[in-house]
């Protein structure tokens, strides 16, 4: 957050990893895509983010780097699945009737959503739009494995030590409408990694996470992240997009649409959010701003 120049993370975290992938290329080349699946610190970081002081530049750009929840996923065949072209969109929920609690409005979540929502009508998709007081947890829940689910709220996660996998499954998670309002319904309004895991995202292509840090979780080291990435796989979804930081609102708003509108011209994902990414640097150089997210899956 302080959007300093680091000059000691690429030699630590990525120069060992790049050197002994080199010993094994053809003249040391510099791979042109590396699969990574992460463990222990290497969760908590965006590989693409740091910077070579030896060249000026960072990972993105010398090479792909490509997130993989379990190296078991390198062997999976998607592509003959068929594909839907439904969409399901929550942004600016109501946090509380009176506009007091914990949670602040977020309107540019609101604006997010349906600058998303004009790229796929533009695109012929179906989409489903939840807006303010319809942001709730029980819409959520009633979702049947859209093709993309796009989250944009707060979103939270409290460091935990130990205890049992629900344990460690709660201690992150989305606010979503009617959190702070004291007469709650059936649901709190707060969505858990825990409860996501029950999702039913069977076939769902992508989620994405527009929120603050819901790329974090509790580390257990050999095991990865106990958190909202390792729910949504758990629920079926095939590829989540997530924050590993605290993000700003107007540079993830212009991140998400710019992803979306070259996604959806029929382009790979991974190359849609890369070019998305040097978009947003163009305007917004420091890391903090463009490589608060990262895209995991297979």
């Amino acid at each position: 957050t302080l959007q300093l120049q680091d000059t000691l993370s690429y030699k630590t975290y990525w120069q060992p990893i790049s050197d002994s992938i080199r010993n094994h290329m053809p003249a040391h080349a510099v791979p042109s895509r590396v699969y990574i699946s992460s463990d222990g610190i290497y969760n908590q970081i965006n590989i693409n983010t740091l910077w070579n002081a030896a060249t000026g530049k960072y990972v993105i750009d010398e090479t792909e780097v490509v997130l993989v929840t379990n190296t078991k996923e390198l062997l999976s065949n998607k592509e003959n699945q068929p594909l839907t072209r439904t969409a399901a969109l929550f942004g600016q929920p109501t946090f509380s009737a009176d506009g007091k609690g914990r949670f602040a409005d977020l309107p540019g979540t609101g604006k997010e959503v349906m600058l998303v929502n004009d790229a796929m009508k533009q695109a012929k998709w179906e989409t489903q739009v939840y807006l303010r007081e319809k942001a709730t947890e029980a819409n959520l829940k009633q979702l049947k494995n859209p093709r993309v689910l796009h989250l944009a709220s707060h979103g939270y996660f409290t460091s935990v030590d130990g205890g049992s996998f629900a344990d460690l499954m709660i201690s992150s998670g989305i606010a979503l409408a009617g959190v702070d309002d004291e007469r709650k319904e059936a649901e709190d309004g707060m969505l858990t990694a825990f409860e996501v895991t029950n999702l039913d995202l069977d076939g769902t292509e992508l989620v994405v996470l527009s929120a603050c840090e819901t790329g974090k979780g509790a580390v257990t080291a050999g095991e990865g992240v106990y958190g909202l990435q390792r729910a949504i796989r758990v629920a079926g979804a095939n590829n989540v997009l997530m924050s590993l930081w605290k993000v700003d609102d107007v540079a993830t708003q212009k991140l998400m649409t710019e992803f979306y509108k070259r996604w959806l011209k029929k382009r790979n994902m991974r190359e849609a959010f890369q070019s998305a990414q040097q978009i947003i640097r163009k305007e917004y150089p420091q890391p903090f701003y463009w490589g608060a997210f990262v895209l995991a899956g297979n």
